[in-house]
């Protein structure tokens, strides 16, 4: 079990994954090579999903690095922790080209590439994530001038059923 106690969220990137091509071909991942900043309801919400999608009772996968050698995503990940912004940004773009590389052998949904590094506990232990959260669709309510309104929403992510983090295809 992964102890998200006291998580803080420093840094955090969000890239677009597409299905691979017609023709199962690689399609390249939209970059966003900027970091993304929440408000501060936008953070707690994301801190909830991911404890949801990490902790306890999750359907998270446990990653085992076979390859640690420069280059390797484990390499990677330790610099998600310990490098500046830009190598953050980087690294980050990296891991979204692995996922849509270790998804060329089936039909996924679109999705995004959402990796974060912060602390967790009260020692303040680095942390990382990387986290394939598929693209949805939903309904929103709201009122306006006293009627109820129903918006239909469309790209949506990291909803109640976040399916965890794939990481054990990503060496």
């Amino acid at each position: 079990m992964l102890d998200l106690s006291l998580l803080k969220i420093d840094r955090l990137a969000v890239h677009d994954v597409h299905p691979r091509g017609p023709d199962q071909s690689y399609v390249k991942p939209t970059h966003r090579p900027n970091l993304v900043n929440l408000p501060v309801s936008g953070m707690d919400m994301f801190n909830r999903r991911l404890a949801q999608a990490l902790g306890h009772k999750s359907r998270g996968v446990r990653a085992d690095f076979r390859e640690i050698a420069a280059g390797s995503f484990f390499q990677e990940a330790a610099g998600l922790m310990h490098g500046d912004d830009q190598q953050f940004i980087d690294f980050s773009m990296a891991a979204a080209d692995r996922l849509a590389r270790a998804q060329l052998n089936r039909d996924y949904a679109p999705s995004k590439m959402i990796v974060l590094a912060g602390t967790v506990t009260q020692l303040q232990r680095p942390f990382a994530a990387v986290v394939k959260a598929d693209m949805q669709d939903a309904l929103g309510e709201k009122t306006e001038n006293g009627k109820t309104v129903i918006d239909y929403l469309e790209h949506i992510f990291l909803t109640v059923d976040l399916h965890g983090i794939l990481t054990h295809e990503l060496h």
